[in-house]
């Protein structure tokens, strides 16, 4: 936040000529001190010109000058501000109103802005190899640009056709579910419309390939000669959990 003080003198224009110009940023603080004297005892500067009134019948006796401040708010972004001054030079203020006039103009930035959609394409999506059922995907290739945050999301193949509105998370990281396909979708925060986004080609989230390391080794078959059924450890498939296609464990069977 920067405080900026102008002097600046009213003129003998009734049309309200511009006497000064700022440029200033949202948080920064406008003191004009707006000068006018008569030659008499009475003098006064008022700002009443809509947003900002900045106030009315402020003497320059004291000092020559009348001391108006403003500070910039975020309503103001991107605006430009004009401070309407006008003269009196008796009491009452306002029946005695002098044709001296000035306007000042302050130009507040737009400040740092997202103004389009990421670049891309996605050239890729990373699955992790971690042994669950629901994996995290990295969508790579799309970059967000200057001022801008890039979200995602995963959408089914019948939530894409579907035209699916779903939800937008932070980053290009999103989770989605082995066996199912995606298309991942990635935009900035604002610019999520078809036209701004990126959107992936369809892409399979696999089961984990066939744990080959299954086996039966030289364990030793148990059968029961009553029932038939018999037994045998297999080994390599201690984990439960493993999500492929061909994961479960053959632990026993029957003769009839």
């Amino acid at each position: 936040m920067t405080t900026y003080t102008d002097q600046i003198t009213l003129l003998n224009d009734a049309s309200y000529p511009l006497i000064g110009t700022r440029n200033a940023e949202v948080g920064d603080v406008i003191v004009n001190q707006v000068i006018y004297n008569s030659g008499g005892s009475n003098d006064s500067v008022s700002e009443t010109g809509g947003y900002p009134a900045l106030g009315a019948n402020q003497s320059t006796e004291a000092t020559g000058y009348a001391t108006f401040s403003h500070t910039v708010a975020e309503a103001d972004r991107g605006l430009n501000l004009y401070f309407y001054y006008w003269a009196a030079d008796g009491i009452p203020y306002w029946n005695n109103i002098a044709d001296y006039r000035g306007k000042f103009k302050v130009i507040v930035s737009a400040g740092s802005a997202c103004l389009a959609g990421p670049s891309g394409p996605i050239t890729s999506i990373t699955i992790s190899s971690a042994e669950l059922a629901t994996v995290e995907c990295t969508i790579n290739g799309p970059v967000a640009g200057s001022n801008c945050d890039i979200v995602s999301r995963a959408l089914t193949e019948a939530q894409y056709d579907a035209q699916h509105s779903g939800a937008w998370f932070p980053g290009l990281v999103r989770t989605a579910t082995r066996g199912t396909s995606y298309y991942f979708q990635a935009a900035n925060v604002g610019f999520t419309d078809p036209e701004d986004r990126l959107t992936s080609v369809l892409t399979p989230i696999p089961y984990l390939a066939t744990d080959m390391t299954v086996g039966v080794a030289n364990t030793t078959v148990t059968a029961d000669a009553t029932t038939g059924a018999w037994s045998q450890t297999v080994t390599g498939a201690t984990d439960e959990t493993n999500y492929n296609n061909n994961s479960q464990k053959l632990i026993s069977h029957y003769f009839f």
